[in-house]
């Protein structure tokens, strides 16, 4: 009775609340977000002229977020089971954006990498590729370290 009713009024304002934010949000754009990228050439590029940004903007802006959608040929379960992404943007001023990315090189990556397919299981459900039988951690989750940032002491930890 009471329980029901109460757990319907959240499914409803739970629904309510994705659709108010689907139009504040370009959900198409941050989706575009969730996508392979390659090492730039000479480790970063520039853009010119963005539109938007004031001239007298100047900093760095770093962001940890997934990427290595794809393992082996095999697409993981979910985005957050993705190995972790750095990307710093810079604003140097006059409209000019440095863009580097690099993927965090954790234990995983590297042994996703020598193997050339996913090794350990991810927290939300990415199952290892071939089977429990070559969980090569035998049952642990991989640290895909695709969470947080700290600068601290002038270092990027």
């Amino acid at each position: 009775g009471a329980r029901g009713a109460g757990a319907a009024r959240r499914g409803d304002g739970a629904r309510a609340a994705r659709v108010a934010l689907g139009s504040v949000v370009d959900v198409e754009a941050w989706t575009r977000g969730f996508c392979e990228v390659e090492d730039p050439e000479g480790g970063f590029y520039f853009l010119d002229g963005v539109e938007g940004v004031p001239a007298d903007l100047r900093g760095t802006l770093f962001r940890n977020g997934p990427s290595n959608f794809v393992v082996g040929g095999v697409k993981i379960k979910h985005p957050l089971d993705g190995d972790g992404l750095i990307l710093a943007v810079s604003f140097c001023g006059e409209g000019k954006v440095c863009v580097r990315h690099r993927n965090v090189q954790t234990q995983g990556l590297m042994r996703d990498a020598l193997e050339k397919r996913l090794c350990t299981p991810g927290f939300f459900g990415t199952e290892v590729q071939g089977g429990k039988l070559f969980d090569l951690r035998k049952g642990q989750i991989k640290n895909t370290a695709n969470a947080g940032l700290l600068w601290w002491k002038q270092r990027l930890l």
